[in-house]
């Protein structure tokens, strides 16, 4: 699977094939899957004979990649079995870098005698990707389908990351048996849905090439419901109806999802920071598992947050006003909950404007935000899903959750409504 953390996204790849979708007029609902509640992933049939993937729904990113025949099991993390192969499918097409150029792509390198386009992705400015471009036939399983291009994936390399990553694959073990049950294999691929711009090739994105081959069948849009167990993707619309939904306008360049973030509050108090600091840029981002705030946001909200421990009305925070200061829950630290302590902290909220009036209050809730952790020893344990970045502000996945978040392209906008599957 590609597992991220904040915007270091940490990608380790583990196999892949799922179940998903019906249809329904003008739209397609996608199952999605979760593993041990960081990532989310659909299905996707690629090749000729088709052959069915997962890929991790990542709106933080636009490329369309699978581990490829060759990708080494140790940095990739994808048996041989479960790889693409580009030479069983009867319907790919390996681009060569004369023939990319002709189509107008560019090409980072030429791979192998044959000169196959390549191209990388680097996440988080950790993870680099390298991947050969080829074109094939995808379909959503029971919906659309298009020839698109695939990143045929040849190398990850996880460079200073490598032993957080390895850790991660020593609990995976344990993260699914105790978090999750779904008895769906992880994903080997992902599904950029953000813009074009994103691709350093220059091809059109999965969705885009959906989008185009259904001939207006398919609107420019599509929503995404997560919750702890799964949840749905709607192609071409969303479950909760249009006027549901609380939109903010798309932020300029159109690259991830942008979106202006006016302020940051705890329990109702604000961190009192310019909007400046949310907004380099602030994004919504489902590949992402938690939110990030810029350093000196985090380092207020910390601050804000412990002084719940003294005055008048404190409360006694377990893990953080019962333990050192670097021990902190809110640093790290990993401890047991009862639902009465999780209550106990306050809620977090990210305020979005639209022509300066207030057009979304997300709210992140401490069921929400106090969760097991990958790093954690004991997966009763809880840490805290948020942390800093240098520059970004994300809406990740586990404040996205409590909302069903519809990415309307067409319109240039983005809607929040309330998660009509439920909320952890």
């Amino acid at each position: 699977f590609l597992y991220f953390i904040g915007m270091t996204k940490i990608a380790i790849f583990l196999f892949g094939a799922l179940c998903v979708a019906s249809t329904a007029a003008g739209t397609v609902t996608v199952p999605l899957y979760v593993d041990g509640g960081y990532m989310w992933y659909a299905g996707v049939d690629v090749g000729t004979p088709p052959r069915r993937f997962n890929f991790t729904v990542d709106t933080g990113s636009s490329d369309f990649l699978l581990v490829g025949t060759g990708c080494p099991y140790d940095s990739c993390g994808v048996a041989p079995a479960e790889q693409y192969n580009a030479s069983a499918s009867s319907s790919a097409q390996p681009l060569t870098c004369d023939a990319a150029a002709r189509a107008g792509l560019q090409c980072a390198t030429c791979v192998g005698a044959t000169r196959l386009c390549g191209s990388n992705v680097t996440y988080g400015g950790n993870i680099e990707e390298s991947f050969a471009l080829v074109r094939d036939v995808a379909t959503v399983v029971g919906g659309p389908g298009a020839r698109t291009v695939v990143g045929d994936t040849y190398a990850i390399n996880m460079g200073p990351q490598a032993v957080a990553a390895q850790r991660l694959r020593t609990l995976r073990a344990l993260l699914r048996s105790k978090l999750r049950d779904s008895g769906v294999p992880d994903p080997s691929g992902m599904w950029g849905l953000a813009s074009k711009s994103l691709v350093s090739a220059g091809y059109a994105p999965f969705f885009d090439s959906l989008v185009a081959a259904s001939a207006g069948a398919l609107a420019d849009r599509f929503a995404v419901a997560m919750t702890p167990t799964g949840g749905k993707m709607t192609l071409g619309g969303s479950i909760t109806p249009p006027e549901g939904f609380s939109y903010v306008p798309r932020a300029l360049p159109e690259d991830f999802y942008r979106v202006e973030i006016s302020d940051v509050a705890v329990g109702g108090v604000s961190l009192g920071l310019p909007p400046a600091t949310y907004n380099d840029p602030g994004i919504v981002d489902t590949g992402t598992p938690t939110p990030t705030v810029p350093q000196a946001a985090f380092d207020a909200l910390v601050r804000l947050i412990r002084s719940h421990c003294s005055g008048p009305n404190a409360t006694a925070l377990h893990g953080v006003c019962d333990v050192a200061a670097n021990a902190s829950v809110l640093l790290g630290g990993c401890f047991d909950y009862t639902d009465d302590q999780v209550e106990a902290f306050p809620t977090i909220s990210f305020k979005l404007p639209a022509s300066g009036v207030l057009a979304a209050m997300l709210e992140y809730r401490p069921q929400a935000y106090l969760i097991p952790q990958y790093y954690c020893e004991s997966p009763t344990q809880r840490s805290f899903a948020l942390q800093a970045d240098a520059h970004f502000t994300v809406l990740g996945a586990s404040l996205l959750q409590q909302y069903e978040v519809l990415f309307d392209r067409a319109g240039r906008r983005i809607g929040f409504a309330a998660n009509p599957l439920g909320q952890p």
